[in-house]
């Protein structure tokens, strides 16, 4: 049986976005959105992707503790029909105190 699902779709060449992210509600709290989020992160980094971005609304708030684990910061809060819509983004690398990249883990 399926029990979840992700996806990732690219907007702009360095850039993906999580998309789709869901979980069966009888499955939930047993590591299974942890695992999806750790397999995209796993196809991002193979794929060259320095950011990641997705959404997700206010009242899903099992969500937003999920990707706060992972270190998503939240850049920006839209309303779209009467919905709160908060946007997340993680970068992938970041610079060390030498200047080279580092490479940044979600968890």
């Amino acid at each position: 049986a399926i029990v979840g699902m992700i996806g990732v779709q690219q907007h702009e060449d360095s850039v993906g976005e999580i998309r789709r992210l869901r979980v069966a509600v009888d499955q939930r709290r047993r590591g299974i959105g942890s695992a999806l989020i750790e397999t995209a992160l796993k196809f991002c980094q193979e794929h060259g992707y320095l950011k990641i971005k997705l959404d997700t609304f206010v009242e899903r708030e099992p969500a937003i503790k999920l990707f706060e684990k992972f270190h998503f910061r939240h850049s920006r809060t839209r309303s779209l029909h009467d919905k709160e819509i908060m946007h997340f983004y993680l970068d992938l690398y970041q610079r060390d105190e030498h200047g080279g990249r580092q490479q940044q883990l979600g968890a």
